[in-house]
């Protein structure tokens, strides 16, 4: 693939994920202001529930979607392809409501807790067929309506959580799922007639044989999603069992503030990079396919390194300036997470490995491996050492997941560093960080000075970039350009 189809591409995934970031930090913000953190706490576990029962449901659609399109465009059967899955999910929203309600009903807990999930069982079917029409322009690689539709879900998420606490006063933490369910019914109907759904819902579209072999593929990558799922969210459980939800809400708020912004930052170039790996593994084997992950994997080292260190230096002063003071005090779980994501995401190019050789039983190893030394290190240092360690240990179990899948995806794939662009990244992001300490220095209002911070830290970085020559005039200007036309 071309660079500067690359940097077009990744430039419109990027404005969609900035754009996502704002919204996600404000939706935050105004949960913490909203809800204690015990509210949050009991929020937060059963959000995490459904997380896992989901997952393990409908986790391995977009992977294998994403995977396995390419053949059937070639083929000239992409309607059939996609259609299948549409039509599968319904089925399984159905039997998601059903199954799930029906074991809701006995279910030992207090009645918020039952009406949440209820809510959750119906929010399954529009959230995932969401995901799998942003799966579908993934791979026809249209990023501008993939970013607006990322755009306007979490726009409505903001809206109807706003209207509904302070316009019609439900100020019941059970508020939270009936905004997204709101949310999600909006963005579905929205969805429908933009990029014409209708016609994937066609009875003959529904090919067993795709379903099949599809499963048969994903398979694996529930054990994936399982095991993830105890790398991110075992240790809410763990909190929960010898602290109170006080504690899980304090950890959960962080950390999910962390994690679904170095998530974004993670996947906005995965979005754009899986699909033009995969073709270029098809198209020309694993040197082509090295070469492409290459360059993407420079533009994940260029963007997270400096966002990791500025976490490091505003993290404070963000959550003082921004969040409710029953929050304040978790900050240094936020920084935790914020660098843990970004190693997690670094296992995306190395476990490519095998993603692409259909070998993705390997990959559930390697999660099993670290989910379980996350698991064990939780029951040593969390209740000896506080709920915070729970950060802790998940950066280390992350990182043992990189060690362990570069090693073992070496004798099957290279995975390619710069070395000399990661130095001239590193050199540019300890200057910022000199930048935004000297900064926090000024004695002024505390959101002035993390302003400030920020877009110092921003400015410097640029010109250390185009000092040290990592990018130069004539690249920012292509970009710049590229990313005009495509938005016009």
């Amino acid at each position: 693939m071309e660079k500067n189809k690359i940097i077009k591409e990744t430039g419109m995934y990027l404005i969609g994920t900035v754009m996502v970031s704002i919204l996600g930090f404000i939706l935050s913000i105004l949960y913490s202001k909203m809800f204690n953190p015990y509210d949050y706490g009991i929020y937060s576990l059963v959000y995490s529930t459904y997380s896992l029962i989901t997952n393990i449901y409908g986790g391995w659609i977009s992977l294998s979607m994403i995977r396995n399109a390419e053949q059937y465009i070639i083929q000239k059967k992409e309607n059939v392809f996609f259609g299948t899955f549409y039509k599968l999910q319904a089925m399984m929203a159905v039997s998601f409501v059903i199954v799930g309600n029906t074991i809701n009903i006995f279910l030992p807990v207090e009645n918020n807790v039952k009406i949440m999930f209820f809510i959750f069982t119906l929010v399954y079917f529009f959230e995932y067929t969401i995901l799998i029409t942003n799966t579908v322009l993934r791979v026809k690689q249209n990023a501008k309506q993939y970013s607006k539709n990322t755009v306007i879900n979490n726009f409505l998420k903001i809206f109807f959580i706003l209207f509904l606490y302070y316009v019609l006063h439900i100020t019941n933490i059970v508020v939270i799922v009936i905004s997204l369910l709101i949310a999600e019914m909006v963005q579905y109907i929205y969805i429908f007639h933009k990029v014409g759904l209708k016609k994937y819902y066609k009875r003959k579209l529904l090919n067993k044989t795709i379903a099949k072999k599809m499963f048969l593929f994903g398979f694996p990558l529930i054990g994936v999603t399982v095991t993830n799922w105890v790398l991110n969210v075992s240790d809410r459980y763990i909190i929960q069992l010898f602290y109170s939800p006080t504690e899980v809400g304090l950890y959960s708020y962080a950390y999910s503030l962390g994690n679904s912004l170095f998530s974004l930052l993670m996947q906005f170039i995965m979005l754009g990079a899986y699909p033009n790996i995969v073709k270029a593994w098809e198209s020309g084997g694993r040197e082509k396919s090295e070469e492409v992950i290459k360059t993407y994997l420079r533009i994940y080292l260029l963007i997270i390194i400096p966002a990791c260190i500025g976490v490091i230096g505003v993290a404070k002063n963000f959550f003082l300036a921004f969040t409710d003071t029953q929050y304040q005090s978790s900050y240094s779980i936020f920084i935790i997470t914020c660098i843990g994501i970004a190693i997690l995401g670094l296992t995306q190019y190395s476990n490519k490995a095998w993603e692409l050789r259909k070998k993705t039983k390997h990959i559930l190893m390697l999660n099993i491996m670290a989910a379980l030394i996350n698991v064990v290190l939780n029951f040593i240092f969390i209740p000896t050492l506080g709920y915070e360690m729970g950060a802790v240990t998940t950066l280390v179990a992350y990182v043992l997941f990189f060690i362990l899948s570069l090693i073992c995806s070496r004798k099957f794939f290279t995975l390619k560093v710069d070395y000399k662009s990661l130095g001239k990244v590193i050199v540019s992001s300890a200057i910022m960080y000199l930048s935004i300490i000297l900064i926090n220095q000024i004695n002024i209002n505390v959101i002035i000075k993390l302003i400030l911070q920020i877009l110092t830290g921003v400015i410097v970085y640029g010109i250390m970039l185009i000092v040290t020559r990592e990018l130069n005039l004539k690249e920012l200007k292509s970009m710049k350009n590229n990313l005009t036309n495509r938005t016009s």
